[in-house]
């Protein structure tokens, strides 16, 4: 029996398996590839723990179903655990984490044309902002999808507001000006299991 620790703990027992354990041996260091011609969606979020997973699958699913030769790119415990590969990005030190996602991303585009990255954190969050910023430096994506969780006001275990759609989407188009990136927005993905149907369609109707 193995037993796959996701937590920030280590747990230095038999059979146990650390997520966030980062092998010395996966230090590669960015090299700045250039941008290769496989389509590039990365999932962005209002805050942290808004389906940016979740989202990423469903969309590659939806885009196989569709007849694309799609894939994604798991950023995430959960998500290294659903496909098999990649690294938890919150487990690699800073100066390898370019490396580590241009690593990857050669990987999963080996054989793809449509690869889906899955997002971590948010760019406005109080805390965990750096990995998005990564991610979009590095992955330098063609399109984003935003995902956002209708009524929740608060960052977790955070005291400051969760920012509005709208303001997250222009945080992410001035970023692509300052990179010198051409990226925009393919959709938004809203987690509405907390919301009546009208008010759903009312946020829907606003943000579109």
């Amino acid at each position: 029996l193995a037993v796959l620790n996701t937590t920030h703990d280590v747990v230095d027992a038999p059979g146990v398996v650390n997520m966030r354990v980062f092998p010395a041996s996966d230090r590669w260091l960015g090299e700045g590839r250039p941008r290769g011609t496989t389509t590039r969606i990365l999932t962005v979020g209002t805050t942290g723990s808004v389906g940016k997973m979740t989202v990423t699958v469903l969309l590659a699913r939806a885009l196989r179903d569709a007849g694309h030769r799609a894939d994604w790119l798991p950023t995430g415990q959960t998500g290294v655990i659903l496909r098999g590969l990649g690294h938890v990005l919150d487990s690699v030190p800073l100066d390898f984490a370019p490396g580590v996602v241009e690593h990857d991303l050669a990987v999963v585009e080996a054989d793809a044309d449509v690869v889906v990255v899955e997002g971590q954190g948010a760019l406005l969050h109080p805390m965990w902002g750096a990995a998005s910023f990564i991610f979009t430096k590095v992955a330098k994506p063609d399109w984003l999808v935003v995902c956002a969780r209708m009524g929740q006001a608060r960052h977790l275990s955070f005291d400051a507001p969760v920012p509005d759609v709208v303001d997250v989407v222009a945080a992410h188009r001035a970023l692509a000006g300052v990179l010198g990136l051409e990226y925009d927005v393919l959709g938004v993905a809203l987690d509405s299991a907390d919301a009546d149907d009208a008010a759903y369609e009312a946020e829907r109707d606003r943000i579109e």
